[in-house]
């Protein structure tokens, strides 16, 4: 694992140390300030770059039921684009709890590597107040809305002091690896904050979840309250016919007509004193992702599975659980993350349940999910709507952990020019009606 890291981090550091080929691409145009500060987006200065990932206010302000409204720096960024479009960047973030009365920051270097290889070395850090689940559906800001105006904290957070180092490298034209290695204290935490704009009251901050006692995920009544915990991961991708297309200077797409599968393995240990828990946990992810499309009458079919589990799971956190892409309100951010490697968030609104609350299913044993959507062309309401950039599609979605029913949902819906989604959705619990609920995604 160590020398997978070093090898990352030296191809990262050999690119800057050593002048490379010019690449000749085009230079990715700059947004207007207006757009910047309003919406965020990228102003650059020659080679040199400043990017906010939302408008000023949003980088400048956020709150969640925990820390209370926080104020400083963050989703931002400033780089440098190299003669070789390898490129440097740094993002650091600084805010002011306000009702906890704490400083939260920290700081991410990331290295883009030159285009032909396809990867970047990542070294980050610091203090921050975390979600359960890492990569969750909505992002940190969007969450900050939500829990503002309506008091909806389903997300549930933690304290988070660690450092880590992570990386991605093309290995041939077809395979990928990634992988990362990090040390962090993780910490419980209670709610600071009664309600935010709205007189709505957040609901405790205590995750609920089919396997683990909720009295351990309370700072009240929890054995340990902070620990410290290792953790690293490998993941190999087989794209085979993958292409990759240098965009602009800034800008580099993989695409493949073919199957992507992907094999990951996490691991992660303690050195626990006497009054500690001993944890440790190995967990294997097989999953696989195909997109059908017919150009003629526009039909296109999406697939995504994966089957996996702990082959090891000792005293496993929440935070290191199998979590699948919930949100307990019917929203959710139709936005492919950014990365290298394959995942259910770069699928889009693909696999999330619109039924199952936030961590209700994450699990510590073995899980198999599938999911399928078939955009349906000239089918449906789009006949009669198309000439309006309006298309529809229906979606199925089944998920099994141990200890729980399988659970299925069907939805349909209306997809309005590539960039919002809304429909109807209904499920089932081993075969037991399980509700209905409205769905809605924005790309945001």
């Amino acid at each position: 694992m160590g020398r997978t890291l070093l090898l990352l981090l030296g191809l990262a550091l050999g690119g800057i140390l050593h002048a490379q080929q010019v690449l000749r691409v085009p230079r990715k145009a700059q947004d207007k300030w207006q757009k910047t500060l309003l919406e965020g987006g990228m102003r650059r200065w020659d080679n040199d770059y400043l990017r906010l990932d939302h408008s000023v206010v949003g980088s400048l302000v956020s709150m969640n039921f925990v820390d209370g409204y926080k104020w400083g720096i963050h989703d931002f960024a400033v780089g440098r684009i190299f003669r070789d479009c390898s490129r440097l960047e740094l993002r650091p973030r600084l805010m002011w709890a306000q009702d906890r009365h704490v400083w939260m920051g920290g700081a991410t270097v990331r290295y883009h590597i030159t285009p032909s290889k396809y990867g970047y070395v990542e070294l980050n850090g610091g203090k921050w107040s975390e979600d359960f689940d890492r990569d969750a559906v909505l992002t940190e800001q969007a969450n900050s809305l939500f829990s503002a105006l309506f008091g909806w904290n389903h997300v549930k957070l933690y304290e988070r002091v660690g450092a880590e180092v992570k990386g991605s490298i093309a290995l041939t034209g077809v395979t990928q690896l990634s992988g990362h290695l990090s040390w962090e204290q993780r910490e419980l935490m209670e709610n600071h904050r009664v309600h935010g704009l709205s007189k709505a009251e957040g609901k405790w901050n205590v995750p609920a979840n089919y396997i683990v006692d909720a009295r351990n995920l309370n700072p009240a009544t929890a054995r340990q309250p902070r620990w410290n915990l290792w953790k690293a991961g490998l993941q190999l991708d087989y794209i085979p016919g993958r292409k990759i297309h240098v965009l602009n200077d800034m800008d580099v797409e993989a695409r493949s007509t073919l199957p992507v599968f992907s094999l990951q393995l996490e691991t992660g240990w303690n050195h626990p004193n006497d009054d500690e828990v001993n944890r440790g946990f190995l967990s294997l992810d097989l999953s696989a992702s195909h997109t059908l499309r017919w150009e003629d009458n526009l039909h296109e079919l999406k697939l995504y599975g994966s089957v996996g589990g702990f082959l090891v799971h000792k005293d496993v956190d929440l935070m290191d659980f199998r979590h699948f892409d919930v949100q307990a309100f019917s929203w959710g951010e139709r936005k492919d993350r950014t990365g290298y490697a394959l995942s259910s968030r770069t699928t889009g609104d693909l696999t999330q349940f619109a039924l199952l609350d936030n961590y209700e299913l994450s699990t510590d044993l073995c899980w198999t999910e599938a999911h399928g959507e078939w955009n349906m062309g000239m089918q449906g309401l789009s006949r009669w709507l198309a000439k309006y950039g309006f298309t529809d599609f229906v979606q199925a979605h089944a998920v099994k952990v141990d200890g729980a029913p399988l659970h299925t949902e069907m939805s349909y819906g209306i997809d309005m020019t590539g960039k919002i989604r809304f429909g109807v959705a209904f499920g089932l619990d081993d075969g037991k009606w399980d509700g209905a609920a409205f769905t809605f995604n924005a790309k945001l």
